[in-house]
């Protein structure tokens, strides 16, 4: 799967809930926190990943407010 910072996303199962995040509240990705056991980046468009990055910061739109 691909992903990259600036792409949008949608929460689809919010596990914690008392952040009040609704499914289906959009937002995008500005950040990707590797695995700490991830080996040095290679330059390029393409980076193929041996683990799952650790986390991802998303900043969620706030709609309708």
């Amino acid at each position: 799967m691909e992903v990259v910072v600036g792409m949008k996303v949608m929460v689809t199962s919010n596990i914690q809930t008392d952040f009040n995040v609704t499914n289906g509240a959009h937002g995008e990705i500005v950040d990707i926190i590797l695995h700490p056991d991830e080996p040095t980046l290679e330059d390029g468009p393409v980076v193929k990943l041996k683990y799952l990055p650790s986390y991802m910061l998303v900043n969620i739109t706030a709609r309708g407010v």
